[in-house]
């Protein structure tokens, strides 16, 4: 599944890059994630709880950042495997500012499989499910879990 979306923020870049570099940001950029700790520098151990249809997998696995090229862009590279299946995830976040404003493209890739795919896909079917996750992960910062992740991005600028 391939994503892509642009995000704009009333910061300048420098305090938006630090923020979404932030564990406590990171976080809650990661849909499900319910543990994200510190595994050394630019690493993250975390778990999370995938759920598709009537079927929840939980995983652990690792979230790191790379590619670093300060001020303008940084892969995030996320794996995990767990009851599931297994999932991995790739995405390079570009940034650029422009009269104060911050926009950060998001251009990646995430990949699901075991169970929760299978099942997933055999309930949905394949075209569906790749519109559900889409909205999912290209929805805009908008009303409910997207506000509080602008909230608390907004609280550190």
């Amino acid at each position: 599944m391939k994503v892509q979306n642009t995000y704009e923020f009333n910061a300048p870049l420098e305090k938006v890059w630090d923020a979404l570099q932030s564990p406590e940001i990171l976080s809650n950029c990661i849909p499900g994630c319910e543990k994200f700790d510190p595994e050394g520098e630019n690493s993250y151990l975390l778990s999370m709880r995938v759920k598709v249809a009537a079927v929840t997998g939980k995983y652990s696995g690792k979230v790191s950042i790379k590619d670093i090229t300060f001020p303008k862009q940084y892969t995030m590279e996320v794996e995990g495997k767990g009851s599931g299946g297994t999932v991995k995830a790739t995405g390079v976040l570009s940034f650029s500012e422009n009269n104060g404003f911050t926009a950060v493209d998001v251009e990646g890739e995430a990949r699901v499989s075991g169970i929760v795919a299978r099942v997933g896909q055999r309930i949905l079917g394949e075209g569906m499910i790749e519109g559900i996750v889409s909205a999912w992960i290209n929805a805009d910062f908008e009303g409910g879990r997207h506000q509080l992740r602008v909230d608390k991005l907004n609280n550190l600028l």
